[in-house]
């Protein structure tokens, strides 16, 4: 192996740097930063140059977009479901924005695809309240989707807007909907290691009688609490709302 240079040294310096902060601050998962960094030891493990800030040798542009396709696609596979997903309308752009705001991007079936039970079923949780009590099953306020489509969600460990009334969130963000919640809880759990609202609840916007439901982790497993109006109407120092956007399917 050659020896690295002072140059060489300072960029590896600047991106370990780069990637630790943004793991404390919550944008990027660890496991993701820490495969970043693993790749960049094998590439550079033969004594290859790092190209330098500046540099016109630049390698092929990624479509990020798609790469997400593929992902999603491939993991609704290994659970079973023949989904067919479109390409998000989405650019490289639009991606490292998303990355430094927090969000991932998220894709949920058409519910004739992939209803609800039939997900909780395939991620080992066919006994959630929400899946398998007909009598909760007819009083929820379910939002049926006619088409798959793509969303972004936040994704930080611990909820944001702690301490902020459900009524006053539902007025100032698009909070999540139960079907929308599972999907990034359990995608998040098994293709980055994160685990969401472990400490935290995250208030939904699909309600059961008066109240929202509010959503958290238990032992590694999604656990649904059925909130009431007052819920929606007091601030709670544990429990706050993720936003959610729509991303449309590219032409």
């Amino acid at each position: 192996m050659s020896r690295i240079s002072n140059e060489d040294r300072l960029t590896i310096y600047e991106l370990v740097a780069e990637l630790v902060r943004r793991v404390i601050a919550g944008t990027v998962p660890f496991a993701r930063a820490r495969d970043t960094l693993v790749m960049l030891v094998e590439d550079r493990a033969d004594g290859s140059p790092i190209p330098q800030r500046g540099k016109k040798d630049h390698p092929p542009k990624r479509d990020l977009a798609n790469e997400r396709l593929l992902t999603v696609e491939s993991w609704y596979r290994g659970l079973g479901f023949k989904v067919r997903v479109p390409k998000p309308d989405a650019s490289n752009s639009d991606f490292a924005r998303w990355e430094r705001e927090g969000k991932v991007l998220f894709y949920r079936p058409a519910t004739d695809e992939v209803s609800y039970g039939e997900f909780m079923s395939s991620v080992g949780q066919d006994r959630n309240w929400a899946a398998l009590n007909r009598a909760s099953i007819e009083q929820l306020r379910w939002e049926p989707a006619v088409e798959g489509y793509w969303f972004t969600m936040e994704a930080a460990p611990v909820c944001p807007r702690l301490q902020v009334p459900g009524g006053s969130l539902s007025s100032s963000i698009a909070l999540p909907c139960l079907e929308e919640y599972a999907i990034a809880f359990w995608m998040l759990a098994r293709l980055d290691s994160v685990r969401i609202d472990i400490s935290t609840g995250c208030i939904l916007r699909t309600t059961l009688g008066f109240g929202p439901l509010i959503a958290r982790s238990q032992d590694g497993r999604l656990l649904i609490r059925n909130g009431d109006a007052f819920d929606h109407s007091r601030p709670s120092a544990d429990e706050g709302g993720r936003a959610v956007e729509i991303v449309a399917n590219a032409a």
